[in-house]
């Protein structure tokens, strides 16, 4: 019995042993676990922070990469006050009025009067127009005639010493013109440059009484014809002031060209012989010690009176 007594003591210290081995195996297990978990977190959390600064610095450049490309672009376009100005050029304005004469038999017939320049006048009378602009410049006048032929009209060298340079606010008055005895419609050509403009400087001493403005070089002629073929193609705008019988020519450029067309009838005490003999000039000429009278066909339409 003793013995009997002495194995189950030996049993029940056995299982106890095991059952604290087993304990300290647990134990050992859980202290290994809890050691590893820090070092996993850790670990994990290092690699989200490293993610993150990834992704904030590329989220850096992107900005950094767009901010230089904006930079660029905006220095590389035209700032919208450039555009405005190269796509509108400065305007330049011309003012001028028509002073008309009336005349009888190669007198004057009352006052001058100012015109609006849309009535009927008559052969034989004269016209000068008065001229002023807001702008420094350069003018000149000229009278289409026919086959598209132009006679300078301005300058002349009785006005303004012969220069076709004008100051602003400055009026200038040309000289007269005289409606030739045939009867139509005088175009004249008002040029109005910033600028000299060769093409009409090359022809301007043709204004004198023995040239009357009549231009012989053909190449001349073309020259003048090409130049006023081009630039009258340039918008202007017109505006009539009732009050002061004024009209005001505008247009944006360089040059403004603009076309006045007057129209004169057959005064009433001009007959048929005067109207064929205004058509043609009268000529003398010497021929083999004789005298002779020819008619040659008559150059431009308005006459000069210098």
């Amino acid at each position: 019995m003793k013995e009997l007594r002495d194995l189950q003591e030996i049993k029940r210290e056995l299982e106890r042993r095991s059952e604290a081995g087993a304990s300290a195996a647990v134990q050992k297990a859980n202290m290994t676990t809890a050691i590893k978990t820090p070092e996993t977190e850790q670990i994990a959390g290092g690699k989200r922070r490293k993610i993150a600064w990834a992704a904030f610095a590329s989220l850096l450049f992107i900005l950094a990469v767009s901010t230089i490309l904006a930079v660029f672009v905006t220095s590389r376009r035209p700032s919208p006050s450039s555009v405005a100005f190269e796509s509108a050029p400065p305007e330049r304005a011309l003012a001028y009025s028509i002073i008309v004469q009336r005349m009888r038999d190669g007198k004057p017939l009352d006052e001058p009067f100012e015109a609006s320049g849309g009535e009927s006048f008559e052969s034989g009378w004269k016209f000068r127009l008065r001229l002023v602009s807001p702008q420094d410049g350069y003018l000149y006048l000229l009278n289409e005639g026919p086959a598209a032929s132009n006679r300078p009209l301005f300058p002349i060298g009785s006005v303004n010493h012969g220069s076709a340079r004008i100051a602003a606010n400055e009026p200038v008055l040309t000289g007269w013109y005289v409606f030739a005895e045939r009867p139509g419609v005088e175009k004249l050509w008002v040029v109005w440059a910033a600028l000299a403009v060769n093409e009409l400087e090359a022809v301007r001493e043709k204004v004198n009484p023995i040239d009357q403005g009549v231009v012989s070089d053909a190449a001349q002629r073309d020259s003048i014809r090409a130049w006023l073929t081009r630039h009258a193609v340039n918008r202007v705008a017109t505006e009539r002031d009732g009050a002061t019988r004024q009209t005001i020519v505008r247009g944006r450029g360089e040059v403004l060209v603009n076309l006045i067309e007057l129209e004169h009838r057959l005064s009433r005490s001009v007959g048929l012989s005067d109207l064929i003999r205004g058509e043609f000039s009268y000529c003398r000429r010497g021929r083999d010690g004789r005298e002779t009278v020819e008619w040659r066909p008559a150059v431009g339409c308005l006459n000069l009176s210098l």
